[in-house]
């Protein structure tokens, strides 16, 4: 079985393109793995945050930003990637232009039920 799709027509609200959020027969549906496509504003901003069971790996398409990880803040442009552990804390800074970003997470766990604010 396979699927062919588009980064640019997600499946999933907020950009995603295959996860457990999805109904379980549809053909992105998946528990091992959620992929998101997203492109961020200038002057976007995420709450600092962290997972207890999600790995994630973020992919920079486009853009530069800073992101603050474990009280250590670095910059992340196109061609970088990071690699955030699960309980690894995340703040990510007001973008400056706009980003664009492939995000991996595994395990896929659905309404951000392993997303903890600090």
């Amino acid at each position: 079985m396979y699927y062919k799709g588009s980064i640019y027509k997600p499946v999933g609200k907020r950009g995603f393109l295959c996860g457990a959020f999805l109904p379980i027969n549809h053909p992105l549906y998946s528990k091992k793995i959620e992929v998101l496509y997203r492109e961020i504003k200038s002057g976007d901003e995420f709450k600092r945050h962290y997972h207890k069971k999600i790995d994630e790996f973020v992919i920079i398409l486009e853009g530069e930003y800073k992101e603050k990880i474990d009280g250590k803040i670095i910059t992340l442009k196109a061609g970088d990637f990071i690699f955030l552990k699960a309980k690894t804390k995340t703040e990510f800074i007001k973008a400056k232009s706009r980003i664009k970003v492939i995000c991996i997470k595994t395990p896929s766990i659905p309404e951000q039920k392993d997303k903890y604010y600090y």
